[in-house]
């Protein structure tokens, strides 16, 4: 895993990640975008998560659910808005139990002339509330963590 770096934008209630990893653009959309491997690195550790719906395709929906150690189940889910593979892709996405609160999510690919991909995630929230409260529940450490488990399947995958 190379470069990382998380920045919060209050002005823009957005939060942007960047990482650079070990994979060329292509493998890294794949990966992902894959329901097979999805599972192995989004969200947090601790949660089961299972690929319960995914069209990949602009206005198709996804859904992934987790499941706690204590056996509570939960869904994110969202449309997908744009997708440009192998650079590009934006949706929304909402946590169920909470309608309402719909973020936009981009994810930009960015392959490097030395092979590797800069990997820009950004995350809008419609209003101030959301954005501290996701901030506020050690998002920096579990976006951090995800996408070390992300960069470890993709540079060995």
């Amino acid at each position: 895993m190379l470069g990382r770096n998380f920045t919060i934008n209050p002005d823009t209630l957005e939060v942007v990640t960047e990482r650079t990893i070990k994979s060329n653009a292509k493998k890294l959309f794949k990966n992902y975008t894959d329901p097979l491997l999805i599972p192995k690195w989004w969200g947090e550790e601790t949660l089961r998560t299972s690929v319960d719906l995914q069209n990949l395709q602009e206005g198709g929906s996804w859904r992934f659910l987790q499941t706690t150690p204590d056996n509570t189940s939960f869904a994110w889910s969202g449309i997908y808005q744009e997708i440009t593979q192998p650079t590009k892709i934006v949706s929304t996405f909402v946590l169920e139990p909470q309608p309402g609160h719909v973020y936009i999510g981009t994810a930009l690919f960015n392959e490097l002339p030395d092979g590797t991909t800069h990997l820009t995630e950004t995350i809008k929230f419609l209003n101030p509330e959301d954005l501290h409260q996701m901030v506020d529940m050690d998002m920096e450490q579990k976006t951090a963590e995800r996408l070390d488990r992300f960069a470890l399947i993709a540079e060995n995958h």
